[in-house]
């Protein structure tokens, strides 16, 4: 499921961003021409939560979705990859 999100995600001129210091990061991908635009998919132990944030096209910021559960951050993140990005 996530490798073929990760290669349309690597078609869409994002690079693999590994973030050490984010103990909660499944994995997260930024913007080779503006590595402040990031894709991160998040998991929150504390409040057992899945967080996918994504950049915005109107501007310098990111959008963020909380989920409960890993079926719909899927769903919604197919939709953000396939359709919007």
């Amino acid at each position: 499921m996530f490798a073929s999100m990760e290669r349309k995600i690597i078609s869409k001129n994002y690079d693999e961003h590994i973030d050490y210091k984010n103990g909660s990061n499944i994995w997260s991908y930024k913007y080779k021409d503006y590595p402040i635009d990031q894709i991160t998919l998040d998991y929150d132990k504390t409040i057992d939560k899945y967080i996918f944030s994504f950049p915005m096209k109107t501007g310098n910021i990111n959008y963020t979705s909380y989920f409960d559960s890993y079926s719909k951050a899927i769903k919604y993140m197919h939709f953000v990859i396939n359709d919007y990005l």
